[in-house]
Parts: C-alpha cells; structure tokens; sequence
C-alpha cells in the first residue's frame, strides 16, 4: 500500500495489508521490535550487523466514521553496533 525506501537503500517503511480469515487473529502477537540481522555487502569478514525493525498490526476499521484529535509524537532510536554495545 505504501513504500517509503532509505536514503542508503533498502526501505525505511513499509506498509502494506494482508487479507483473508482469520488474519488478525494470527498476527496480533507479532506486534512491537524483531531484531533484524544482514551480512552488507562491504562486510569483508562475514560479520552479522543486527539493527532493530518495529512491527505492528491492527485491524481495519471498515463502515465506521472516525474522529481524530491532532496529536504530535516524535519517537527517536539509537541503534549501537560495535564497542558501542558493551558500554
């Protein structure tokens, strides 16, 4: 439904919908932060690099009408990797 890609390739955010019975149901729990791990491309010795993706699932409202309050939420991650972990 929506891609939004990076500034240094692979995408930033994906929002996509996912349709059939039960859907919700099965999915519910896979909600909040799943470490990602990749081997780049420039990583000579074979190295993981592991970062941090946030997955959340809700249900569509369908036939409802809605009415939002503005709000503004800023939410900032720091992803450490190398020595930087042990600190």
């Amino acid at each position: 439904m929506d891609i939004a890609e990076g500034t240094v390739g692979g995408f930033k955010e994906v929002i996509f919908e996912v349709k059939g019975e039960d859907v919700y149901g099965q999915m519910k729990y896979e909600s909040g932060v799943h470490r990602v791990q990749r081997v780049p491309k420039t990583e000579t010795q074979g190295r993981v690099h592991t970062s941090a993706a946030r997955w959340l699932s809700c249900l569509k409202p369908m036939n409802l009408m809605w009415r939002f309050t503005p709000m503004i939420s800023a939410k900032i991650f720091t992803v450490l990797q190398g020595p930087e972990v042990n600190r």
